[in-house]
């Protein structure tokens, strides 16, 4: 729709100029720079919201850039560091790096990546940012410390923390009383003893010889289990165990994912599945629900209409279904479809 006639688009409210500018391609962002003072503070406001590095020579130009311009630096939100280097390689930008990170005083989201590095290195970096709001920590490619890890407790603004399945447990109990969404070791998140309302979380077994699932799943019931929504699981064995541990102790969630190191080359037991409907049938309003290997199967190895049959009378509420290497889903009250058929 046209702007009444003598309105210059300049006339409109900086909050709709500002949706205009955020929805506009990188290039006309750009040439925004130019039309007017305001929509240079508009576009620069938007260039500078996220900030990636995926080649060292990257942070080499951004540091000279907010040198000279500190300004800039306060307008980035957003950090995602994303780098395949040889150490060597990287011991020349790791200062800038520090230090780049440290004038970022209104980051919020913190993404770092740096393969091949050792762990203090990152780890050095991740502690430029302590002082700082953030919202959002991942950190997948190097294991953090549980030093670390108590250093960012009582981090009253971090609602999501992604750590490398390998990271460290602490020997002490962490607190983030914000925390909404987590991804790391399971043994890490058992120290977490403090109540969170953490919605969503993704759990690993993968180095851990013995798994103590009912005492994990314990304390993740204690701290979160009036909020938790969804749960997605790594496990080595069969996930049996962890499937009944689960139902038992967290019946309010509404999406369950378990995936299992073990390959699926012969049919299934009447007894695991008679498990796998047991266990459904705890759940209160479970809509989601996934049970396969890690392993490409043979996808002939199908759940029997039968069992399909008594998921649906177990668990009602339920409305997508992967059994082994098979998708199922329904709608309403309608009966199950393969969704690869």
């Amino acid at each position: 729709m046209p702007l009444p006639a003598g309105c210059n688009i300049q006339d409109l409210p900086t909050e709709i100029l500002d949706e205009i500018v955020k929805a506009a391609p990188r290039p006309t962002q750009l040439a925004f720079l130019t039309v007017s003072p305001l929509f240079y503070e508009l576009a620069l406001r938007q260039l500078y919201h996220t900030v990636e590095f995926a080649e060292l020579s990257q942070i080499a130009a951004f540091y000279n850039t907010v040198t000279h311009y500190p300004r800039r630096a306060e307008l980035i939100k957003r950090l995602n560091v994303q780098l395949y280097v040889e150490p060597r390689e990287f011991e020349i930008s790791s200062t800038p790096l520090n230090q780049i990170v440290h004038r970022l005083t209104k980051l919020e989201v913190f993404c770092i990546n740096i393969h091949s590095v050792p762990a203090d290195t990152t780890e050095a970096i991740i502690r430029s940012c302590q002082s700082l709001s953030l919202r959002e920590l991942t950190c997948y490619s190097t294991p953090l410390s549980a030093s670390i890890l108590a250093d960012f407790c009582q981090a009253q603004s971090l609602t999501a923390l992604r750590l490398s399945m390998q990271a460290s447990a602490s020997t002490e109990p962490l607190s983030f009383p914000s925390l909404k969404e987590f991804s790391g070791p399971a043994e890490v998140f058992a120290q977490m003893a403090v109540a969170m309302p953490l919605v969503s979380a993704h759990l690993s077994w993968a180095y851990v010889r013995d798994p103590d699932y009912e005492t994990h799943v314990a304390m993740i019931e204690r701290a979160c289990g009036q909020t938790l929504c969804s749960l997605s699981c790594f496990t080595h064995g069969s996930g049996a165990s962890l499937l009944e541990v689960i139902s038992r102790r967290l019946p309010q969630l509404q999406e369950l994912s378990i995936t299992f190191d073990q390959p699926l080359t012969v049919p299934h037991t009447e007894e695991l599945e008679l498990k796998i409907e047991s266990c459904l049938g705890q759940f209160k309003s479970l809509v989601s629900f996934s049970y396969a290997s890690h392993w490409r199967t043979d996808p002939t190895n199908k759940p029997t209409r039968q069992l399909l049959n008594h998921v649906r009378e177990r668990c009602p509420s339920l409305r997508k279904c992967r059994l082994y290497e098979n998708y199922w889903e329904r709608h309403g009250d309608h009966d199950w479809f393969d969704q690869h058929s």
